[in-house]
């Protein structure tokens, strides 16, 4: 296991993949320290802010890994939250409503046929709550074309 952190920062990073740490409180421990290099198969170094270099003690190893394990495991369990809620999909749903505003103008280019189309469309999005209320929202996905799918199914499709 490979990390480096620089209290100052407030950065860790284990086995390449970084993070920042809010936390005052974990950090202020290390009010001395410069930057750990930790190499659990290696050579392991502790800078200090006075400019002297130590070994990192085991405590200082397993803190520093375990709050990054936590940290991680709180921003996974956040997203997953984001992913199976309702403000994702009607945030995904007001954008793409946006993106077809023209669509519905006096002025639009569309012909009449093209105009039911989009405003088919339209409905359909402002329906995804009711129409899918059932379903998971993380079973709800949007594609970059504005197509919508429950379950990997498109159940609505962009004109």
């Amino acid at each position: 296991m490979k990390i480096s952190a620089i209290p100052d920062d407030k950065s860790i990073l284990k086995d390449g993949k970084g993070l920042f740490v809010y936390d005052d409180n974990f950090w202020s421990t290390y009010s001395d320290i410069n930057a750990f290099q930790i190499d659990t198969e290696g050579t392991s170094d502790v800078e200090l802010k006075d400019g002297t270099h130590r070994e990192p003690t085991q405590a200082e190893i397993d803190a520093l890994s375990d709050k990054w394990d936590t940290t991680e495991a709180a921003i996974v369990d956040e997203e997953n939250a984001y992913i199976n809620s309702w403000d994702r999909v009607r945030e995904s749903r007001t954008f793409f409503l946006r993106q077809t505003d023209w669509s519905v103008l006096p002025d639009s280019p569309l012909s009449d046929t093209d105009k039911t189309s989009y405003e088919t469309y339209r409905q359909e999005l402002r329906d995804i709550p009711s129409t899918y209320s059932s379903a998971q929202p993380r079973d709800i996905e949007f594609d970059g074309n504005g197509n919508v799918s429950v379950n990997s199914s498109t159940v609505i499709t962009h004109p």
